[in-house]
């Protein structure tokens, strides 16, 4: 049987399994401010296992963190547990780079060194500079006052991205051997 060719999911936190919007109707719904700290969207946390499940039918799924919350990875680990996720494999986190003005795109690329991949997604409410270093087909966009992720958002992308979870190839090979930062 052939390896699979790995698949690397760079996951955000806030914003990406959460918006203000559904922190509020937690609120009004009795949850208290300390509750929600480890909480997500539900929704959120469903469409990542809905991400991953038909990913790894055609591919190993390494989940990236590079959200701030990779800080505490023992936090995220078991709160990202706690929610939903169904992810039995390890999971790992970008660089935490010296710079204070770092962008997240710099952590991913660094992580990605001396890794030859066509097949990356990010997940992320933040611009920084990825589309400067990736392409538009390799990003999910959130946003953190109304629109957390969802299937639709997976869907979406899945047919932007030619197609991949109904086992198309992928458009773009990149070699990310070259970089020095």
């Amino acid at each position: 049987m052939k390896n699979k060719e790995n698949f690397y999911i760079f996951l955000d936190i806030d914003g990406v399994l959460w918006d203000w919007n559904w922190r509020k109707n937690e609120l009004k719904n009795g949850n208290s401010k300390q509750m929600l700290a480890n909480k997500f969207n539900p929704e959120s946390i469903a469409a990542i296992n809905f991400l991953i499940e038909n990913l790894s039918k055609n591919y190993n799924c390494l989940l990236v963190i590079s959200s701030t919350w990779r800080y505490n990875m023992d936090r995220t680990k078991n709160a990202l547990i706690e929610n939903g996720l169904k992810y039995d494999n390890k999971i790992y986190s970008t660089p935490i780079l010296p710079n204070p003005y770092y962008n997240r795109d710099e952590e991913i690329l660094q992580f990605l060194h001396n890794k030859e991949t066509k097949n990356l997604l990010i997940i992320d409410d933040e611009n920084f500079d990825f589309f400067d270093n990736f392409p538009s087909e390799n990003i999910i966009k959130t946003n953190i006052t109304n629109h957390s992720l969802n299937k639709i958002d997976i869907i979406n992308w899945a047919m932007n991205f030619n197609g991949i979870l109904n086992q198309q190839p992928c458009k773009s090979n990149y070699n990310f051997s070259d970089i020095s930062k």
